[in-house]
């Protein structure tokens, strides 16, 4: 099977599998980030390998700072992230390049972190689900700074919040 160019968490290959089985989403919707340096992550995985070629998120704001990563499921590693990034312009959806990175087949967690509490696009959990995101296996972990974690440390994610985010196989795609 072909992967697609733009691979996201909220795809098939990650939380989107299980989501649906217990919950009607929510629109996308421009929503504040739960906490300033806040990181939330998302698992995924790959059937085959992928070439990170950019990140990219659906931006609410123009204000604050950014920083998106891919993570290693098993011990947590950041293997590639964008470094804080400024989040410019409103309401569009924002790519970020990074050196090309490879990344196998496996198990992986996508990473984002934000330095204020600033909006991007979200999807939001019914607010019957309680725990759905410990079932979804969302992570967060509260930093010190807007930048990640070399290594994540990640416990269960409470928040009603799920980030628009994704990385894509092309550098101009």
């Amino acid at each position: 099977m072909r992967l697609p160019v733009h691979i996201t968490p909220l795809s098939w290959r990650g939380i989107s599998r299980h989501y649906f089985a217990f919950d009607t989403p929510g629109g996308p919707s421009s929503t504040a980030w739960p906490a300033t340096n806040r990181a939330i992550y998302l698992p995924f995985d790959l059937e085959e390998n992928a070439i990170v070629g950019r990140f990219y998120f659906v931006n609410g704001s123009a204000t604050g700072n950014i920083d998106l990563g891919i993570f290693e499921a098993a011990g947590g590693t950041k293997l590639v992230s964008t470094g804080s990034t400024a989040k410019t312009p409103a309401t569009s959806c924002q790519y970020i390049g990074v050196t090309d990175y490879l990344l196998h087949a496996g198990s992986y967690y996508y990473g984002a972190v934000v330095d204020g509490t600033t909006t991007v696009h979200a999807v939001n959990f019914a607010t019957a689900v309680a725990g759905g995101q410990r079932v979804l296996g969302m992570l967060a972990e509260n930093l010190g700074s807007g930048t990640l974690p070399s290594v994540m440390a990640g416990s269960t994610h409470s928040d009603n919040y799920i980030p628009l985010v994704g990385f894509t196989q092309s550098d101009s795609m």
